[in-house]
């Protein structure tokens, strides 16, 4: 059959009628209500679902047999969702995040992370703001501070400089950093005076009295 007989097909009532000759080809193809079924279903799966709608079983397989638990509420099931689905570690502490309670775990955490940086960097080989020598004085550089800093207390380190919104990039608020860190590790131990000191020194070249260096 020509391609333009084809044209001229149209569907009437259920019976393909050829326009050229007004004859019947035959009745047209119906979808089954089966395949119609199918169609809305799959559709709607596609939905969204709200989160309370859904539960997660935990099985955990020991040599001797395994344990089941249904996990029903939040933030744990969404957090086991996330993990079910290789979300990052990112996402998945954002459901727990959420909470109060492990919101304030998850600080106490990092805060004794933090204090067994210090107590690294307040012992004598701490080196990292440690005023060990004259010659350390003259060599004194922000960036390698910085790294030698982030290498004993990325804890530390990495909360100054979310809190300064530090650039990578261009680094303009390092010193900024850096000093606030040099501070706040003063009032731990006296021994980190490095940057204290060599402010001094600068701020008696300049002229100012002792009583304000002092201050």
């Amino acid at each position: 059959m020509s391609s333009q007989s084809q044209r001229g097909r149209h569907c009437n009532d259920g019976v393909i009628v050829d326009k050229d000759n007004n004859s019947n080809v035959g009745p047209a193809p119906k979808v089954t209500p089966e395949k119609r079924i199918v169609t809305q279903v799959t559709r709607s799966t596609q939905t969204k679902q709200p989160r309370e709608d859904f539960d997660v079983k935990i099985t955990v397989k020991y040599p001797h047999g395994e344990t089941s638990k249904y996990v029903n509420s939040e933030p744990e099931k969404s957090a086991l969702k996330a993990m079910m689905n290789s979300k990052k570690p990112e996402a998945i502490m954002k459901h727990y995040r959420k909470n109060d309670k492990y919101k304030d775990a998850i600080v106490n955490v990092v805060k004794k992370e933090i204090q067994k940086e210090i107590n690294v960097l307040v012992r004598r080989n701490g080196n990292v703001f440690q005023n060990q020598s004259s010659e350390n004085l003259l060599k004194f550089d922000w960036t390698a501070v910085s790294h030698e800093f982030q290498a004993k207390a990325p804890y530390l380190h990495n909360i100054l400089c979310g809190a300064a919104n530090l650039d990578l990039r261009t680094k303009k608020k390092l010193p900024g950093v850096i000093t606030s860190a040099a501070i706040l590790l003063y009032t731990r131990s006296q021994g980190l005076n490095q940057l204290q000191y060599i402010l001094g020194l600068i701020a008696d070249k300049c002229g100012m009295t002792k009583e304000v260096i002092d201050f």
